[in-house]
């Protein structure tokens, strides 16, 4: 759908029709979607239970974004059902979470989700993060406890070991 709005011929109409109905069939009541849902029941781990699986951010923010680009107006009730999932489930650092299909320690898949909720508001011209009057002192904010920076540690190579190419 993405890259046929350039390639008009790419995919035929009727096909992007049909994608974008299964799309909104499968929006939860709670206005999202499941990646389990979007994978045909693969994307989830072997020990969970795909009607135990809760809506993420991942295929709620992939599923507004594929269906704006697809041609359905901002204001469609599924679409405005869709972003106001993402601004209910919007963590305090900014980001989205999405438990990881294949394991915990590593939930990769949550940058893709944040990438995708911001390409979601985007394309229906929407800020996540509307400006909120001020409800702090600068003194209180000054006090309030701070998190250490993140740092992504560094993974020491050794240059000689490197293939050439």
């Amino acid at each position: 759908m993405w890259i046929s709005r350039q390639w008009k011929d790419l995919v035929p109409a009727e096909q992007q029709v049909n994608w974008r109905k299964e799309l909104l069939a499968a929006q939860r009541p709670d206005g999202g979607w499941r990646l389990v849902d979007l994978g045909g029941s693969q994307w989830k781990r072997p020990e969970d239970s795909a009607d135990a699986l809760p809506t993420d951010a991942y295929a709620t923010a992939f599923s507004v974004f594929f269906l704006r680009n697809s041609g359905l107006p901002s204001n469609h009730p599924a679409i405005q059902k869709g972003l106001d999932w993402l601004r209910k489930h919007q963590r305090q650092s900014g980001r989205w979470f999405t438990r990881s299909p294949h394991r915990d320690g590593h939930h990769f898949i949550s940058h893709a989700a944040t990438h995708f909720a911001l390409l979601a508001f985007d394309s229906c011209q929407i800020d996540p993060n509307p400006p909120r009057l001020p409800t702090e002192t600068s003194a209180q904010w000054k006090s309030r406890p701070r998190q250490p920076p993140f740092r992504i540690p560094l993974v020491e190579r050794n240059v000689a070991s490197r293939p050439k190419h």
